[in-house]
């Protein structure tokens, strides 16, 4: 599996249900992990013919792109029913946000809400933006959505809208295939945008045991202030990690993990 689809794919909490927008460099995979993932979210075996999965795409071509590579995957999928044509007792539906509004698309019971291209869907003073945020205000407030797309997100199209303010945003950088930046031997960079606590959290549970292979390798975490630092020290050490250490504040803040076993 590539590492776009792992990231799309990997759950951001347990508790956590919200949104996600991932930025990709063409060719990647995202599509594919998109797909993967609204077929994962969708409960096939309920009867009550509710629309579970939506997929709001730019053109009509990509729109039939998607629709023949879902429908190739959920081959296997017991009592699938996926389509880009509105028809009664769908599971999932790929459509453009126009055609959704104009056939009145009933999502009060959505599961997942994926937006492909997201950099052309959400740009500000378009017709599909205008829609989507009209299929915004009609979904169920568990409902989690997923924005994917080449390039990232001006912060003006997603800071102020209740629904996406709080997404967890990852990016890559474009020169390489992956968001993964290797600054040594044994060291990465991430950008990873994290605005609610929970995130935060989930994250760092995430890119420890992902990042050292369960090893339980040393750990060094760096904070903007000491009293952040303190924060999460506190937060940490009764919740995740009993043998974490709070370095003194000496200009830098600090805390550490030496001893992942106790």
């Amino acid at each position: 599996m590539l590492i776009v689809q792992k990231v799309i794919l990997n759950p951001q909490s347990e508790d956590v249900k919200s949104s996600k927008i991932v930025q990709w460099i063409a060719g990647a995979g995202k599509t594919v992990g998109l797909i993967i993932k609204v077929l994962k979210e969708v409960d096939f075996t309920k009867n009550d013919g509710k629309l579970q999965g939506l997929v709001l795409v730019p053109t009509d071509y990509l729109e039939y792109q998607i629709h023949r590579t879902m429908n190739a995957i959920a081959d296997f999928i017991d009592h699938s029913r996926i389509s880009n044509e509105v028809t009664e007792n769908l599971r999932i539906l790929i459509t453009t946000p126009q055609k959704a509004i104009k056939n009145g698309i009933n999502v009060s019971e959505l599961e997942i809400l994926a937006i492909d291209e997201m950099n052309f869907m959400l740009e500000i003073g378009t017709e599909s933006r205008r829609c989507i945020k009209r299929i915004f205000s009609q979904l169920p407030k568990e409902c989690e959505i997923l924005c994917t797309g080449t390039r990232t997100l001006p912060i003006e199209c997603y800071m102020h809208d209740e629904h996406l303010k709080d997404s967890l945003i990852t990016t890559c950088n474009s020169y390489c295939d992956s968001d993964f930046e290797e600054l040594s031997e044994s060291i990465i960079e991430r950008f990873v945008y994290c605005p609610k606590e929970e995130q935060k959290l989930s994250l760092l549970r995430e890119s420890f045991f992902q990042n050292y292979e369960y090893e339980f390798e040393p750990a060094l975490l760096f904070c903007n202030t000491y009293t952040r630092a303190e924060q999460y020290y506190k937060i940490l050490k009764e919740s995740v990690y009993p043998s974490i250490e709070l370095t003194p504040q000496f200009g830098k803040p600090i805390f550490t993990i030496n001893d992942w076993n106790s």
